[in-house]
């Protein structure tokens, strides 16, 4: 998981991958968001095309706001560009890793269905 960068584009980076993670944080004041942090890294390293972001509230409080970003941490999955999973504050980040990967294995049948 890398931090994005002032100039990136968030909305093009969610739609060049099939799967990417955005964690809304502050690392050096969330104990709670470092230690997602490092449970998204282990979790993103079996996957391939997977973008995993850390967005720092503190640097990007603009864009924070405009996502409607309220509470941290906060978790954003996106499958195909499309925001499928978000959760903030206290939350089973397993539940949503889990779920995840039932809406890719889903979305592989579903693909493995059209050929």
């Amino acid at each position: 998981m890398r931090e994005l960068k002032h100039d990136e584009n968030l909305s093009d980076l969610i739609h060049a991958f099939e799967l990417c993670i955005i964690e809304y944080g502050d690392e050096e004041n969330c104990p709670p968001c470092t230690a997602l942090k490092r449970r998204i890294d282990e979790w993103i390293e079996t996957y391939e095309n997977v973008c995993g972001l850390f967005v720092p509230i503190s640097e990007f409080r603009q864009l924070c706001a405009q996502k409607g970003i309220l509470s941290i941490p906060c978790v954003e999955i996106y499958i195909d560009g499309r925001l499928v999973l978000k959760n903030a504050g206290y939350f089973s980040l397993d539940q949503m890793l889990s779920r995840t990967e039932e809406l890719l294995a889903l979305r592989q049948t579903e693909s493995d269905d059209q050929i």
